[in-house]
């Protein structure tokens, strides 16, 4: 297959895109974004593009379609009639876009909204202002009970959370090559739980589990991987669960069936990637004293989740488990020992095992 490369104004706003994301508008200048894009022209961006201003509103013009046909697609395939499931629709794009190789975007709004550069978006074509304030005006009309100016200072303020949290993927990855040259160890750490009867939990709250408990760690690997695999070594650390391994959460159902995904995730992964140099380690903690309980959303009547009767330990422990698995090599990483006591007992008979587990409920 043949290699594409891009043209040279392509490659300029791409090169301004990276170098205003991490020196600001005023910090790099003109004829180092041209240099940094591959051109021995000291004019090349001048004669391209004229001015920093029409740079800037050349990278708008390069993104931005990409991102609001993303989000009108995704909003065709889930219609959301309430705040929360339109908001995902415009966080996966942005979450998505961040995966992009090469793109510092995200970053570069960040640096925008820091710096209080509003007035470069003044500049953008009508189509993507119009679609960009649309949308905005369909999130304030979820928001009636708030006034104006109000209502718009909040879908404001959201919109800009949801680039800034975008935006800490392509930021986590540049700063940890900025800063050592390279990536060795990748640690995927994310759970939220929705705890209640299993009738009880909609549609929209498994969304947002899977969203945040799975989908959170392939995008972190879509970001990463790409790193470890160019360099031929690094290793991977994705946190499931206890939960993962046994079948005692059926009161946070979703929780439960993300954290057996990664599991099944992380198995998978280490056979394409041990071969390529790089170790996996999938933490199944039983319990850890974190504050993970700030991250639970009840439906029907609130009840303590349910778990297994092994020992609660500290993050402190649990991070010198983490250590040694990835030193050792080792796949599985238990904080609990006794475990793997369940395991073998399910694994040699998984009927008389929930037959056990069912009879001890009560």
């Amino acid at each position: 297959m043949p290699v594409v490369t891009p043209s040279t104004k392509e490659q300029i706003v791409r090169a301004a895109e990276r170098l205003f994301a991490a020196h600001g508008l005023d910090g790099i200048s003109l004829r180092q974004i041209g240099a940094a894009a591959g051109n021995g022209n000291n004019s090349a961006v001048q004669y391209h593009f004229g001015s920093r201003d029409q740079l800037v509103q050349a990278i708008f013009e390069y993104r931005l379609p990409w991102l609001h046909e993303r989000r009108t697609l995704l909003i065709a395939e889930h219609r959301p009639d309430d705040l929360r499931s339109l908001l995902d629709c415009q966080v996966r794009t942005l979450l998505e876009h961040s995966e992009l190789p090469g793109s510092h975007y995200l970053c570069f709004v960040d640096m925008l909204r820091q710096y209080g550069r509003s007035d470069v978006f003044e500049g953008l074509p009508a189509a993507l202002r119009d679609s960009a304030r649309e949308f905005q005006e369909r999130l304030g009309g979820f928001l009636p009970h708030l006034v104006e100016p109000l209502r718009a200072r909040r879908v404001a303020q959201a919109m800009a959370f949801i680039v800034t949290a975008a935006a800490d993927l392509e930021a986590a990855r540049d700063l940890a090559l900025a800063r050592f040259g390279r990536v060795d160890v990748v640690m995927n750490n994310v759970g939220i739980l929705a705890v209640g009867a299993v009738e009880d939990i909609p549609l929209e709250a498994w969304q947002r589990v899977i969203d945040v408990n799975l989908l959170g760690v392939v995008r972190s690997n879509l970001v990463f991987l790409p790193l470890l695999l160019a360099q031929g070594s690094g290793h991977v650390v994705n946190t499931a669960s206890t939960a993962g391994l046994l079948p005692y959460g059926f009161d946070r159902l979703p929780y439960t069936a993300t954290k057996h995904a990664v599991v099944g995730l992380s198995e998978s992964l280490a056979l394409y990637l041990r071969p390529r140099g790089i170790g996996v380690t999938c933490l199944c903690p039983a319990g850890v004293a974190t504050n993970i309980i700030e991250n639970v959303t009840f439906f029907g009547e609130p009840k303590p989740p349910r778990g297994p009767r092994f020992p609660v330990l500290d993050a402190d422990p649990v991070g010198e488990i983490v250590a040694d698995a990835i030193e050792t090599g080792r796949f599985l990483a238990l904080t609990a020992p006794e475990t793997a006591d369940d395991l073998r007992e399910r694994a040699a008979d998984i009927e008389a095992y929930l037959d056990r587990i069912v009879g001890e409920q009560g």
